[in-house]
């Protein structure tokens, strides 16, 4: 089918007749779609039943040849309204509209195919990036321990990137055992941990599979779009091969978050659990990735000089971790 584009391109053709009545006796065919440009509209060439054109303006609709072989015009929602759901028109508008969809999605997916070869090396290469961050994050979770783990996937999952805890200020009292002030508690601010979204392995496995079902439907489609697809069955290769460059940009964004999260100074995960020796085993690991011969009682020194140090910065007597 012609697709038509301007006005001009259907009143150039010799078979056109302006105001050319249209009805289901003298229907032939369809010859193809228009849709106008910016201020152009055509009036729909339908017969009423009054005898009269329909004269309604519009810049979509269909191009029909009737039995004398002229041409004319009808409004793009006109068919049904004017002939019913079961004219010949209104199905063979169904059929054309639908036969025409498949082959612009045919042709998208040979777009999309371009290059194949190269997209399906580039996906291979995400893939593999992507597998080696979560191998190297999991042997990070088998250092930080389950509890610390635990909290960091639950900051990623509710979107924080703060280390908290409380800082307390016990009750004070005169000579006598009077109150003088009740006790407070500081909430302080330990540390923020950049590129906390890496912590939430669900939102990382998600983007894996997202890749294996671009990489799956370039094994479907083939070389190029030869085989006779089902419509449905293209629109679903399309929807998911044009779906790569999202895909993509977002293995960029989980890389670039990992490096974030590998400069983090991760002696802060001291203040995520209350165990003191999964504390210091924290800060002891801390502190070995800048200096691998570093001992426990340099862990056990550098703990107890954070904390000091908090306490002295905020004013408080202890830290509680919540």
């Amino acid at each position: 089918m012609k697709r038509y584009s301007s006005i001009s391109e259907i009143t150039s053709e010799a078979s056109y007749r302006p105001q050319n009545p249209l009805s289901q006796q003298n229907y032939r065919r369809l010859k193809g779609p228009y849709a106008l440009g910016k201020g152009e509209e055509l009036e729909c060439c339908c017969l009423k039943p009054n005898g009269n054109l329909c004269d309604q303006r519009h810049k979509r609709g269909w191009v029909a040849e009737l039995h004398d072989e002229t041409s004319t015009v009808l409004g793009g929602t006109c068919a049904v309204e004017k002939f019913g759901a079961d004219s010949t028109i209104t199905r063979d508008i169904a059929v054309a509209t639908n036969k025409m969809a498949r082959l612009d999605e045919i042709v998208r997916l040979g777009d999309l195919l371009r290059e194949r070869d190269a997209k399906l090396a580039a996906l291979e290469g995400a893939k593999r990036q992507l597998v080696d961050m979560k191998r190297t994050l999991a042997n990070y979770r088998r250092n930080f321990g389950l509890r610390a783990s635990n909290v960091l996937t639950e900051m990623s999952r509710a979107g924080t990137a703060s280390i908290r805890v409380l800082g307390i200020v016990p009750p004070e009292y005169d000579g006598d055992g009077e109150l003088l002030r009740d006790r407070q508690e500081v909430l302080i601010e330990v540390a923020t941990i950049a590129g906390i979204a890496v912590c939430n392995p669900a939102r990382i496995e998600t983007t894996l599979s997202d890749l294996r079902k671009i990489e799956e439907a370039y094994k479907q489609a083939g070389a190029g779009p030869e085989r006779e697809f089902k419509r449905k069955e293209v629109k679903a290769l399309v929807a998911a091969l044009a779906n790569q460059d999202r895909v993509m940009t977002a293995v960029s964004g989980w890389l670039d978050e990992f490096k974030r999260f590998e400069a983090n100074d991760f002696a802060a995960l001291a203040f995520t659990v209350v165990d003191l020796r999964e504390r210091q085993n924290l800060v002891h690991f801390a502190i070995r990735r800048t200096d691998p011969s570093a001992s426990r009682d340099a862990a056990k020194r550098k703990l107890q000089a954070l904390e000091s140090g908090l306490r002295q910065a905020h004013n408080v007597k202890r830290i509680q971790i919540r």
